[in-house]
This record gives C-alpha cells, sequence and structure tokens, in this order.
C-alpha cells in the first residue's frame, strides 16, 4: 500500500503540473483574469482525495482487465467494452467516471508527446539502440499503417499501469522507445472503449429523467469528496445531465475541471465565461493518426507533422 500511495503520488503531482499548464494557457488565449499564485498553489485535501481516487481506480481498473488475463490466442478479448463498463465504471456516479476519463486524457498526451520526439528522431537520422523484442516493430512502427495503429497501441501501454507509465514518462527517450517498441499487442477493448460504453449509458438515464428535473439547476454544496466539484456543475450548465466521458467535454478534460476546489477554479477565471465559450479550447488528440507518419517525413522532407497545441478547435470530432 505504501508503494502505490507513493506512486499515486508522484502521478497526482505530475497531473497538477501538466494540467494547469493548460488552464494557464486557457487564461492567455481567451484573455481570463488569473490569479496565477492562487492557481498554482498547492492541492487542498480534497483535491488530492479526487485524484488520488482517480488514480487508484485507473491502476485497478488494469489489474482487473489486463489484456494479459483477457486476450485469448487470436486476439479475442474475452470480457467485451460493455462487460467491463458494466462491472466497473457503472459503480461509479458519472462525475467520478469523469475523473477516470480525465486521467485517461492526461495519460494519452504524455503517451503522445514521447510519440512525436520518437518520429522526429527517426526523421532526423538517429535510430535508438533496440533489443530483440523490440526490433521486429521498429520499421512499422513509423509507417503510414503502423501510425493509424498508434491509437491501439497506447491503449496496450496504458494497461500496463503506473508504475510501467512513469518509468516510460522519466526515463531518456532511447529506454522510452525500447519500453514502448517492446510492448506490443492489438486489444479488442480497454479502457477507450469501456468510457465510450458507459457515455452510451449516461445518455440513456437522461431520456429517463423528467422535464421539470432537466429545467432545475443544481447548486455547489462546498469542496467535499461526497459532493459535486464546482468545475463539474459549472461544466454542464448546472443541470443534472448525468454525463461523462462526453467529447464535447474533451477540453475541459485536458486542464482537469473536475478536480479542482472552488478556491482554484476562481483564481481561473473560467467562471466568468459560460463553458460553451471554454469547451472548444483542448489538444487535438483525434487527428494524430490522420498526420504524415514518420516515413512519409523522411521521405518527403516538405511534408511536416501538424503539431498539437492546446487552442481552440472545431466542435465536431469523435472519440
Amino acid at each position: 500500500m505504501i508503494r502505490l500511495g507513493t506512486r499515486i503520488q508522484w502521478f497526482a503531482n505530475d497531473f497538477t503540473s501538466k494540467t494547469l499548464e493548460n488552464l494557464a494557457q486557457l487564461g492567455v488565449s481567451l484573455s481570463l483574469q488569473q490569479d496565477h499564485e492562487l492557481l498554482h498553489s498547492s492541492l487542498s485535501l480534497t483535491e488530492l482525495g479526487r485524484l488520488q481516487r482517480a488514480f487508484c481506480r485507473f491502476e485497478t481498473y488494469r489489474h482487473l482487465f489486463s489484456p494479459d488475463l483477457l486476450i485469448e490466442p487470436f486476439g479475442e478479448t474475452i470480457l467485451s467494452a460493455n462487460e467491463q463498463a458494466h462491472a466497473f465504471l457503472e459503480e461509479f456516479d458519472a462525475e467520478e467516471v469523469e475523473e477516470i476519463a480525465c486521467v485517461r486524457d492526461y495519460i494519452v498526451r504524455r503517451l503522445w508527446h514521447i510519440f512525436d520526439m520518437m518520429e522526429d528522431k527517426f526523421v532526423a537520422g538517429e535510430p535508438p539502440k533496440l533489443d530483440q523484442h523490440a526490433e521486429p516493430y521498429y520499421e512499422h512502427w513509423y509507417s503510414e499503417r503502423g501510425k493509424y495503429a498508434h491509437d491501439n497501441h497506447v491503449e496496450r501501454l496504458m494497461s500496463h499501469g503506473l508504475d510501467f507509465l512513469r518509468e516510460v514518462f522519466t526515463a531518456d527517450i532511447e529506454h522510452s522507445t525500447a519500453l514502448i517498441l517492446s510492448n506490443r499487442l492489438d486489444i479488442g477493448a480497454y479502457l477507450s472503449k469501456a468510457l465510450q460504453i458507459r457515455l452510451r449509458m449516461d445518455k440513456e438515464s437522461i431520456k429517463a429523467l423528467s422535464i421539470r428535473m432537466k429545467s432545475t439547476p443544481l447548486k455547489f454544496l462546498g469542496d467535499d469528496l461526497l459532493e459535486s466539484s464546482i468545475g463539474w456543475l459549472w461544466g454542464h450548465d448546472w443541470k443534472p445531465k448525468l454525463v461523462s466521458a462526453e467529447p464535447q467535454l474533451k477540453g475541459l478534460r485536458d486542464w482537469g475541471y473536475v478536480f479542482w476546489d472552488k478556491r482554484r477554479i476562481d483564481a481561473s477565471g473560467v467562471l466568468d465565461r459560460w463553458s460553451y465559450e471554454v469547451k472548444p479550447y483542448r489538444f487535438g488528440d483525434w487527428y494524430r493518426t490522420e498526420e504524415p507518419s514518420a516515413m512519409d517525413r523522411l521521405k518527403n522532407t516538405q511534408t511536416l507533422r501538424m503539431y498539437n497545441s492546446f487552442q481552440k478547435k472545431p466542435q465536431h470530432d469523435i472519440w
């Protein structure tokens, strides 16, 4: 338990650092009045509790549904994404599922950044030193077909859990590359697909709400682990929509909107805007597989990668 606590503390700190950078950038993009000292202040016990809860559940999911346990010889998943969602994600409130979705998005961004560095080194003619397990996948990974499969590769890497991911995140690029290319296995269903199923379940539950309940605004009851965060309420326009992992909320997840206390949200300046004004600002993770592959860039030096940045993007993406 001590080891798990230390591991989760590292990720809570790293998540906070990376996501609050995005929130500060949002302030620049929207000309928000921000109190930067308070925005970057130490985590409260409530904020830390939310982060610990989310990362602990992410790790629990990995132990319950690891592809190493669930993949049969021909790549078939023993438990479908639907079964995984019902067995695990259905147990939590929508806001708590959104916390897990925030963690998922953060890990994907961190891995994409390393993938980009790997591709840049390949194009620059700096091949890494690889062991016998990674070598067979080397050129394929940098090809157009290989890049199309990067989404699936990310799911595989996430399934190894927090210890493995921390090693990938903190190692030099040579070691990170070896770790990534040595851990490849096509998986039919994992966390991202299960979150999509939970979203569908949430939308079905909305249909059961009465018109009266839909129009009744919710109230912020204070910073407490057992109450809804002000970011969640504001992001859902103060209505009981009960929707988690929604594509339109991707931009809010990029700065961890469900984790922060009122004092930090106040310091960010976002409460001065409607949530629909803020949602379009996000990373374009969904566009990454449409970028030119490293092999294409190597063959044609005029071909450039579309650098992913936190900025306003059209609201028609599909996760």
